[in-house]
């Protein structure tokens, strides 16, 4: 079972990484855009995790520890989820 969390991290971690690196290669996100939907999906093994906005979006990322987890700060961009 710790393996398995270890991998997802991992996975977490880059994809994380991917992301935030495409995302800032559009710049910051423009006045009005929005996060608007967030779907995930995974096995015993992965997390797949999609994250649809309005517009481009300048995203950052790090990890926090007791519990360990990956949180992805997009700038300036609000939450229109109900």
């Amino acid at each position: 079972m710790r393996l398995t969390a270890a991998r997802m991290f991992l996975k977490m971690t880059l994809g994380a990484a991917l992301l935030a690196a495409a995302a800032t290669a559009f710049g910051a996100a423009p006045a009005g855009a929005v996060v608007r939907n967030v779907e995930y999906s995974g096995t015993a093994d992965t997390l797949d995790v999609r994250i649809d906005a309005t517009g481009p979006a300048r995203v950052f990322h790090f990890e926090l520890e007791n519990p360990r987890r990956l949180v992805l700060d997009f700038e300036n961009m609000p939450n229109s989820i109900d």
